[in-house]
């Protein structure tokens, strides 16, 4: 992705620098980049974290600060937000999107009880994910909803995997529901639930646990 620049200043510019935040966050960190003198006019960014060498989420905003300093030491900032659009990536013979901002109400397989903006936000989520799909027509789709798993006793974690692989489930069936309402042939989609048991962050890392609660389209030909 490009990210244009722009700073100027009479008495010339010192030092600039970027950075870009993890969702819902201010104070966690995912990509910075600075220079000395003027900024570029343009910034190419592969959208993959200098940090943790995570790729950016589909359908999420990340916030950005953007400060330059002059040559006497004054320092200007301007707060931004970078929109991520639906990424579909290619792994080998197959296409995979992964999408954690799908919100489903509490301990719940749908959207019933969510606030209306929420539901609108994930219904604008899901039409830009059926315009993907329909580019990719000959593919068919296995829709995968994922939970986060919690439990820390070996009995616990296992009682929770058989509560959570029905939730995700019934998630994922939600998903695949609405596809098909918003014009993707039911035929391409089918449904499975994953529950905690393929997370991409570990448990001792509570800030990104939202991570893992997501759902993902695995495109197959």
């Amino acid at each position: 992705m490009h990210i244009t620049l722009s700073a100027e200043d009479e008495s010339g510019i010192w030092s600039w620098m970027i950075e870009i935040y993890e969702p819902n966050s201010t104070d966690h960190l995912f990509y910075q980049m600075s220079g000395s003198g003027e900024p570029p006019t343009e910034l190419t960014w592969d959208g993959r974290s200098n940090i943790n060498g995570e790729i950016v989420q589909s359908a999420s905003d990340y916030a950005c600060s953007f400060s330059a300093t002059d040559t006497v030491g004054n320092v200007s900032t301007i707060q931004g937000i970078i929109q991520v659009d639906i990424l579909v990536i290619r792994e080998g013979d197959r296409l995979r999107v992964q999408v954690p901002s799908i919100v489903f109400g509490a301990n719940s397989g749908s959207f019933d009880g969510l606030a209306s903006d929420v539901v609108e936000n994930n219904m604008y989520i899901l039409a830009r994910i059926a315009a993907v799909l329909n580019k990719f027509a000959t593919y068919k789709v296995q829709v995968e909803g994922h939970t986060n798993p919690v439990g820390r006793t070996e009995k616990e974690k296992k009682a929770e995997q058989e509560t959570d692989q029905l939730l995700s489930t019934q998630r994922a069936q939600t998903v695949v529901n609405y596809l098909a309402d918003l014009g993707v042939n039911k035929s391409r989609l089918t449904a499975s639930g994953i529950g905690g048991a393929r997370t991409i962050v570990p448990f001792e890392d509570r800030d990104n646990w939202w991570k893992n609660r997501r759902v993902e389209f695995i495109l197959v030909k």
